[in-house]
């Protein structure tokens, strides 16, 4: 655990997984396109993180919405939120932090 104003992680090979496991820690489990989108260094829009996940197979258009592909229900890293309200009726999702660094690799 970390404490204090400052950390030492001494190997820097283990720093990348150190900093992901703390962040786990700290956020939620599941987010909309937007909220993920914050999560990066550079920003994303949720229209950005959407096209993304579709271009990679991990989200399906469907009736002006957005559902799971096969791939990613069947990996448990996108799940059906029913509709969106906010936008209408339409078919939307919610993302598994698990996305991220499969983004960030992609990127």
């Amino acid at each position: 655990m970390l404490s204090g104003k400052s950390a030492s992680f001494g190997d820097t090979d283990t720093e990348p997984e150190s900093l992901y496991q703390e962040w786990l820690k700290k956020h939620k489990e599941w987010f909309n396109a937007a909220d993920l989108g914050k999560e990066f260094t550079t920003k994303l829009s949720a229209i950005k993180v959407n096209k993304f996940l579709e271009k990679h197979g991990y989200i399906v258009r469907k009736d002006g919405g957005w559902i799971p592909s096969k791939l990613s229900a069947d990996k448990r890293l996108v799940r059906d939120r029913n509709s969106s309200t906010k936008y209408g009726d339409k078919p939307c999702v919610e993302l598994h932090f698990d996305l991220i660094p499969l983004i960030v690799d992609q990127l």
